[in-house]
Order: structure tokens, then sequence, then C-alpha cells
């Protein structure tokens, strides 16, 4: 599997359409990274199926250090995050995810981005 230059070794779909998260190597830079693609999953109600789905802007990148390989990715408990702007007061379903590689574990943020 090749996306934006990256190889990738490892597939990760995200639950709630966060999207694919892509563990892989560039060769290109020499090193491996994790890639949040701007794909995502939709299902379909009649059929039950899911269907990747591109969506628009660049996918965003973590370099990992050289050597390092992840092992798990598991995405933790969704919390509410309420802000106001403006007017109005929103609240959305926010979950970071937590990756364990060979040598370390990453917390990543809630946020659109690596």
């Amino acid at each position: 599997l090749q996306y934006e230059g990256v190889e990738g070794r490892r597939v990760f779909a995200l639950a709630n359409n966060r999207g694919i998260l892509l563990a892989g190597y560039s060769r290109v830079v020499g090193r491996p990274c994790l890639l949040l693609s701007k794909h995502r999953l939709e299902r379909d109600g009649i059929s039950n199926q899911l269907t990747l789905v591109e969506d628009t802007g660049l996918g965003h990148r973590l370099w990992l250090k050289d050597g390092e390989e992840i092992l798990s990715v598991v995405e933790l408990p969704t919390r509410r995050h309420s802000s106001s702007y403006g007017d109005g007061i929103s609240s959305t379903a926010m979950a970071n995810i937590a990756v364990a590689s060979n040598f370390r574990v990453i917390i990543l943020s809630a946020e659109n981005s690596l």
C-alpha cells in the first residue's frame, strides 16, 4: 500500500469516521512514520457495507525514530468537549489515540492532526 509517498506496513481503521491511520516507511526521508490519511469509512445503510471515501486536504504525519515499529493502536475512551465561540456553544465527542511502539507509547491529540 502506497499513500503520499509512504509505504504502508500496517493499516488501522479508526472508529467514529475518524479516518485511517497508516504505519509505514518513507524511502525518500528514510524514516518510519504514522500517517493519518484523508480517507474515512462510510457505512451504507442498506447493505451495511463499508466504503473508503476520500476527504479533502492532506494527511497528517508523525515521523518516528529510526528502527521504531508500531506494535498496537488503541482509541481511548471518548470524552465530550464543550466550547463557546461567538454566540453559540458546541459540544463534540473527542477521543485520543494511544500508539505503542517498540520504543515508547505516544498519545495522539484529539484534534484533527498528529
